[in-house]
């Protein structure tokens, strides 16, 4: 892995996997590997097992690393979410895209400076995203989650997704784009699994690119009753903060990975799927109005969400492609 200038290692990977190799250099294959990229929102660095947390229970995003390569110094392009979104998109850092905060940005009272406001407010049609760049190749192409690069004239279908679906609303009781009626109490978590599980089965038989891009570990801090008192319950370590609802937060998000990757085993396609992981940005302590209690912390890291501070933009990284990248491995080298 190296870093590039302008064109990020995954737009560029992504042009070589449409062309039928996983990399420059690589053998050819009989067809192009399926890519799923899971994207976390505000998912610190120090929030994962397998990153070194001792209360959050994240056994499937574990599992994942020990499958495949695990990144100690990946960071977000941003450290905040809509300009690292449109960089994974677009294969271009957030200043030549043009969005620098994120969509729409607000100003902040208390605050010394006042944040430029962005160049664009959305994702500009004239780029070319990854999703166009394989559907021309012949991928199948879905987003699901937050989109959040702009409003309906700049949803996924604008931008080379054969099929979408964005949500708008908290973790309970929110909204989708095309409109879906969604039973009372459904979690935003689950249901937007169970697209991913019904794009992946639908196109199984042919090369497909999902992008699952989860609300979670977003605020407002919200998950099901008996996650949080499970964690209620859980004897806690004497370091770290331990927040019971926001490691149900995160446990949600991890069985969302687990059912994703159960869903490849089941449909004989884990062979020819790369997997990616990733989140936007580095954890967010706590909201900015101080309505909530501290959630996280990003120790040993300096600061958090918002700064580019390490604890802003290091985030975790896992890398699965059974026979191209080494399982249970680990690389340092910044990304």
């Amino acid at each position: 892995m190296i870093q590039m200038n302008r064109r990020s290692f995954l737009a560029a990977a992504a042009a070589g996997l449409a062309a039928g190799v996983s990399a420059p250099g690589a053998r050819a294959q009989k067809r192009p590997p399926n890519i799923v990229f899971i994207l976390i929102d505000d998912l610190g660095w120090a929030d994962v097992g397998c990153y070194g947390n001792e209360f959050n229970e994240t056994p499937n995003i574990d599992k994942l690393a020990s499958q495949g390569m695990r990144f100690t110094d990946a960071y977000a392009a941003c450290p905040v979410c809509s300009p690292t979104r449109a960089s994974i998109l677009s294969g271009q850092y957030p200043a030549r895209v043009g969005i620098t905060d994120f969509i729409t940005g607000h100003w902040r009272p208390y605050a010394p400076l006042r944040v430029p406001i962005n160049r664009t407010q959305y994702l500009p049609l004239d780029i070319e995203t990854m999703a166009e760049r394989l559907g021309a190749s012949g991928y199948t192409t879905g987003a699901f989650g937050k989109w959040h690069l702009g409003g309906r004239t700049h949803f996924p279908d604008t931008q080379g997704f054969d099929d979408f679906l964005v949500h708008g609303g908290p973790h309970f009781g929110f909204r989708t784009t095309p409109k879906e009626e969604v039973p009372e109490g459904t979690y935003l978590s689950d249901f937007l699994t169970d697209k991913a599980e019904s794009f992946m089965e639908k196109n199984k038989d042919n090369p497909f690119f999902l992008y699952l891009s989860h609300y979670g570990v977003h605020i407002p801090l919200q998950a099901k009753e008996d996650l949080i008192k499970k964690y209620e319950d859980k004897e806690k370590p004497d370091h770290g903060v331990n927040h019971p609802v926001y490691a149900a937060m995160i446990e949600h998000i991890d069985n969302s990975v687990g059912r994703v990757m159960d869903k490849i085993e089941e449909l004989g396609i884990e062979e020819e799927t790369l997997v990616v992981f990733f989140s936007d940005n580095g954890g967010l302590w706590k909201r900015y109005d101080d309505k909530d209690d501290i959630v996280t912390s990003n120790a040993p890291l300096r600061d958090e969400k918002g700064t580019v501070y390490e604890g802003g933009i290091r985030v975790p990284l896992i890398v699965r492609c059974p026979g191209k990248v080494a399982a249970g491995s680990t690389n340092a080298t910044p990304v």
